[in-house]
């Protein structure tokens, strides 16, 4: 569903739109003093992470080749996961000299920081012959096959029905808790 939400306003203003909510969310854990309250922030946070990935994919098949989007994914998919690997270390530190709330506080208040300089510096590509160019280096499937490119997306039933689909569920639900 975000996916198509990424597909409809474009990658600059929906990675915006979901940065903006994930940190308002982060931030707001530290006004919260219930359970449920807790919860309520929590499911708003799930949401705006949730519209960082299909972006970022979208993103990356804006601006690289083909030939180079694994390793662009793996790059930033990389930095998610060592965020958390060093957060559980360095934010209870933080939290402890200046309170649990602040820490909630201070990163939501990085996500905020992070979206100006998104908005700052990340513009869509304009479709000029260089960046056209850029995009398709290495598409060796787009001048040599061009009509399977036109092949529809496989549907959720479709997918669903494929070992390779619960191959990628099944490690993604062992691994991902470690993260």
């Amino acid at each position: 569903m975000l996916g198509r939400i990424v597909d409809r306003l474009g990658t600059r203003i929906s990675y915006a739109l979901a940065m903006f909510v994930w940190s308002i969310a982060a931030m707001l854990h530290a006004t919260v003093g219930s359970v449920m309250g807790f919860a309520m922030v929590r499911t708003l946070l799930g949401i705006g992470e949730g519209g960082n990935f299909p972006a970022a994919i979208k993103t990356t098949a804006e601006w690289f080749p083909r030939s180079e989007r694994a390793l662009a994914t793996g790059i930033f998919n990389s930095g998610a996961n060592i965020g958390a690997v060093f957060a559980p270390a360095l934010i209870p530190a933080f939290a402890v000299v200046f309170g649990w709330r602040a820490a909630f506080v201070v990163v939501g208040g990085i996500g905020l920081v992070w979206l100006v300089v998104w908005f700052v510096m990340y513009r869509q590509p304009d479709g000029s012959a260089q960046e056209d160019e850029i995009a398709d280096e290495g598409d060796e499937a787009k001048a040599t096959d061009a009509p399977s490119m036109r092949r529809r997306a496989p549907g959720f039933k479709e997918l669903i029905r494929k070992r390779e689909t619960w191959a990628f569920i099944v490690g993604k639900f062992l691994t991902d808790p470690v993260w």
